[in-house]
Formats: C-alpha cells, sequence, structure tokens
C-alpha cells in the first residue's frame, strides 16, 4: 500500500502509517475508525480522574473462538488484582466484564449486567417479531385450505390416496414459502437502503460523521435468517397440512360440500 510508511501529523504529533484496513461501515461502532493510533501517545492518557484511573474506557478483544473468552476473563482478572495491589484507597472492578457481544448489547455505561432480563427482553422482541407474522400467515393458509375442501374432494373421488393428497399440499406450501422468503428478503434489503437516512439518522457515528454505508453482510444473518424460515415454514405446513390431513379423512361427499 502506498500509505505505509508515510509519515502524517495529528494534533502536532508525528506518526508513521504501518497499515491500512478495510473500510468498515460508520454504524459499526466497535470497529469503525478513520485513524488507529496509541491511545497513549494522546493526551488522553494523562486525563486521570483518581489514584491513576481513567473512568469510562472500552476494549475490544477479538478471540478466535468462544473456548477463548474463559481464558481471557482469567486472564482480566488477575490483572485487574495485580493492579489493585498497587493501589491505596480505592479498587478497580469490572462489574462481570469483559462481555461477550450479547451482554455488550445491553449493558448501559458499565452498570451491572442483569443477564436474565436482558435475554427475557430478548426472546419477546423474537417470538413478537416472528409470531405476528406467522400467525398472519396460517391464518391466510388456513382460510385458503377450507376454501379447497371441494377439490380434495373431487381428487378423492377419482382414487386419491391421503399420502397423495399430503404430499402435494407439502410441496405447494413449501415452494410457496420459499418464494415468500425471497421476496420478503429482496423488499427488507430494498427498503433498508432507500430509507437509510430514516432508519439511522439518529445513530452517534452518523451524527458525527455523516453519511453510512450499509453492505449485505451487515444485514444478512444466515442462522437468523435459517431460524426464522423453518420457523414460518412450520407454521405454515401445520396449518395446511391438518385441514388437508382431516379432509383426506372424510366422506367423499361431505369434502365435496365444503363440510
Amino acid at each position: 500500500v502506498e500509505a505505509v510508511g508515510r509519515t502524517v501529523q495529528l494534533n502536532l504529533a508525528d506518526y508513521t502509517v504501518v497499515g491500512v484496513v478495510k473500510d468498515v461501515s460508520k454504524l459499526a461502532a466497535s470497529s469503525y475508525a478513520q485513524i488507529w493510533i496509541p491511545f497513549n501517545s494522546t493526551e488522553i492518557a494523562g486525563k486521570c480522574w483518581y489514584d491513576n484511573a481513567m473512568g469510562t474506557f472500552r476494549v475490544v478483544i477479538l478471540a478466535h473462538s468462544e473456548k477463548d473468552f474463559p481464558a481471557i476473563r482469567e486472564e482480566a482478572e488477575r490483572l485487574r488484582q495485580k493492579f489493585n495491589d498497587g493501589l491505596q484507597d480505592s479498587e478497580i472492578f469490572y462489574r462481570g466484564q469483559p462481555d461477550d457481544r450479547f451482554s455488550f448489547i445491553f449493558r448501559h455505561w458499565g452498570r451491572e449486567l442483569q443477564a436474565k432480563e436482558a435475554y427475557l427482553h430478548y426472546l419477546l422482541v423474537i417470538v413478537i417479531l416472528l409470531l405476528v407474522p406467522a400467525i398472519n400467515l396460517s391464518s391466510m393458509t388456513l382460510s385458503r385450505m377450507r376454501k379447497r375442501m371441494s377439490e380434495i374432494g373431487v381428487r378423492k373421488a377419482f382414487g386419491a390416496t391421503a399420502n397423495v393428497l399430503l404430499r402435494q399440499v407439502f410441496y405447494e406450501n413449501l415452494l410457496l414459502t420459499l418464494i415468500a422468503g425471497a421476496v420478503g428478503m429482496l423488499f427488507s434489503y430494498a427498503c433498508t437502503f432507500l430509507l437509510n437516512d430514516f432508519l439511522f439518522s439518529n445513530s452517534e457515528n452518523r451524527t458525527q460523521i455523516g453519511e453510512t454505508s450499509l453492505s449485505a453482510d451487515m444485514l444478512f444473518s444466515p442462522w437468523i435468517f435459517l431460524a426464522a424460515f423453518i420457523f414460518c415454514l412450520l407454521l405454515n405446513l401445520l396449518s395446511a397440512c391438518i385441514p388437508a390431513w382431516r379432509a383426506s379423512r372424510m366422506n367423499i361427499t361431505d369434502a365435496l360440500n365444503q363440510r
């Protein structure tokens, strides 16, 4: 990279560029920066509140995997105790930190984290976001299947077995769910990009720096999409296959008359 090795001046101090990192969106508050420099090369290192303690400070530790979390917490606790051994009338404590990414989202300004309440809050949001559209979807599917009772009766009259009818309903609803999932994902992408200013105008980084940039990998989580898709698919299949199964066991005359 052409910039590597060059010298730039910031706040009357010379810095040598040692590397250039890939640019990220300004919405990624934990990884975005216009420039990265050692904090102890700035005046902030001397702004201590009391007993050589700086107050609010955030450090991001990138672990190789979740298996490294216990070792990281153990090392952080050992260094905390070592630092406290040199203090006289004060003590540094972390309030259960370092946090993982989930816990960090629900912690506010270093206060004690109520993990149980955070998980219940997160679970409630997921249930509402999944359950409301899923109920609407299952109601539409159930209504559609009731209107097809006479069709099922005609097919039974021509010799269709219960297994054949259930397979047909299964494949039809699977296809519809796949199409609806793809259309819904594309529609949500389009709305997010088109309504960028409206959705993220209150972001701290956007307010301070300017317009935000979005990318597909920021907006798409394969596991979350797969979980939501499977949830909707199961409800859709249950709301369609149960009436179809009941209709397949009906008397042909009752099915034709939609009773």
